[in-house]
């Protein structure tokens, strides 16, 4: 079976980190980016299935790199993870590009969740039983 390649683009390497941990132990393969830039690059590279993207990053914010990313790999998914929660930082969010958006700092069960109903939304056939 292909294991899913995930982009973590997150500059605290502590979540990336974490993520890495979450993300393998439930199968996924983990590619990492420090920065808004770096994801854009790597994600045009890897052609990772899915994005999970910080909003505020040195070079590229989230949304910035999104915006770049998306028309390049339209069947890429997205999930948003912020601190900040304004409504202006939300609207900021496309949410036809985006699949959740989660906020900082966020539940480990939680997350695990919102993968688990991205996987049997996106791969009903495959993951009916996850």
């Amino acid at each position: 079976m292909e294991i899913m390649q995930v982009l973590v683009a997150d500059d605290q390497p502590g979540i990336r980190m974490l993520l890495r941990i979450i993300l393998e132990q439930m199968g996924f393969g983990v590619i990492e980016a420090k920065n808004g830039q770096e994801a854009i690059e790597k994600a045009l590279n890897l052609k990772p299935g899915l994005i999970i993207m910080d909003m505020r990053m040195p070079y590229k914010s989230g949304d910035e790199a999104i915006k770049e990313i998306h028309p390049l790999l339209p069947t890429t998914d997205f999930i948003v993870m912020t601190a900040y929660t304004a409504p202006e930082v939300l609207e900021r969010i496309d949410r036809e590009k985006v699949f959740e958006v989660i906020a900082k700092p966020f539940d480990i069960e939680d997350f695990k969740s919102v993968l688990e109903k991205y996987l049997k939304e996106k791969f009903p056939w495959k993951y009916a039983y996850v």
